[in-house]
């Protein structure tokens, strides 16, 4: 088995595209950014090849317009989201529950103390700890300890169970409680409790993570390398997309809706949000006799999903200039039909 159960922690795969002025999941796959308040604060974030040895990549955050004063109800992080199912290792909620262990390597321009937490969606319970950033803009490799809960466990399902979420930024609203003893019901107070960095605060600051591994166990053991593919595989459970000019067999209904069914690179997590990426240009159907219908602005949809093996999708917009009940063409040029089912 994998002993890493952190997908894409080499920061390897990046489908979304290399860098962003936006927050969530923008760039590296599996890992996004949470911004809260922080009215002036406005990052960049990229996949990087600032790497320590043995790694190509990294994600890295810098910071464009600083946050004038870190308030009191300021917090930003990254964060990575796990399934339950793929939880059930840890026995969490049992007497046998175990210890687990974060390691991963960070480089930042803000020396000072950073808190991670880590967050029981399913029993809202949290537990936290720190790490020190000792020197400026040098890579260093960390290891936190994660204590075992006996009192509340993880769902057995493909939904959203646990996060660790780095915290970059904190105001006094989540730094007042102890949090590092026990896991214990969720407050804004027990969110980051210890952490003092004031990263976010300079147009200099900046952050850099990679080689990030949550293993069962009270020891660090050393980074599980996967090859690219199976990386890039288990990162398209959560996000994949069709290539761009592509043609696929459609099937129209009416006069005004085209449905298809695009190939899969494998099974999604969950009913996808569908939308696309990449260029502009209109999608075109091209009947038996030649003829040529296009769309512009509609998004196809996803209607039957199926339990993620095949998906099936509706697509409007059309006018009136189809005739139904035929087999047909659906080119759509320059741009590409993503499909979502993050956590």
């Amino acid at each position: 088995g994998k002993k890493n159960m952190v997908i894409n922690g080499a920061m390897q795969v990046a489908q979304r595209g290399t860098s962003s002025t936006s927050e969530s999941y923008q760039t590296v796959d599996r890992f996004k950014t949470y911004k809260e308040s922080c009215e002036q604060l406005a990052v960049t974030q990229t996949q990087s090849t600032e790497s320590p040895n043995g790694f190509s990549n990294s994600l890295e955050l810098n910071v464009g317009t600083a946050e004038s004063s870190i308030e009191a109800n300021d917090l930003y992080n990254i964060v990575t989201v796990f399934e339950g199912q793929n939880m059930q290792g840890t026995a969490f909620g049992t007497s046998d529950a175990k210890a687990m262990m974060l390691s991963f390597w960070v480089r930042s321009s803000k020396t000072g103390t950073y808190a991670i937490n880590f967050y029981n969606s399913d029993a809202t319970r949290n537990l936290t700890n720190t790490y020190a950033i000792s020197s400026a803009n040098t890579w260093e490799y960390k290891t936190v300890s994660i204590l075992p809960d006996t009192s509340s466990g993880f769902n057995n399902d493909a939904n959203r169970s646990f996060d660790i979420q780095w915290i970059l930024t904190a105001g006094s609203d989540f730094t007042s409680s102890n949090s590092t003893s026990a896991w214990s019901g969720v407050s804004n107070p027990r969110t980051a409790y210890g952490h003092t960095a004031t990263w976010g605060s300079s147009t200099s600051d900046d952050f850099h993570l990679t080689g990030v591994q949550l293993e069962i166990g009270s020891t660090a053991t050393d980074f599980e390398y996967r090859s690219y593919g199976e990386e890039l595989a288990l990162c398209q459970r959560y996000y994949q997309k069709t290539n761009t000019n592509t043609v696929f067999a459609a099937f129209v209904n009416g006069t005004n809706q085209v449905q298809f069914s695009p190939a899969l690179n494998c099974t999604l997590r969950a009913s996808p949000t569908v939308s696309w990426y990449g260029g502009s240009g209109a999608s075109t159907v091209v009947d038996h006799d030649g003829h040529v219908n296009s769309a512009d602005s509609n998004v196809p949809s996803a209607v039957d999903f199926n339990d993620g093996t095949n998906i099936h999708m509706i697509f409007n917009g059309w006018g009136s200039s189809l005739t139904d009940m035929r087999i047909q063409n659906l080119y759509i040029g320059n741009k590409a039909i993503a499909m979502e089912s993050e956590l």
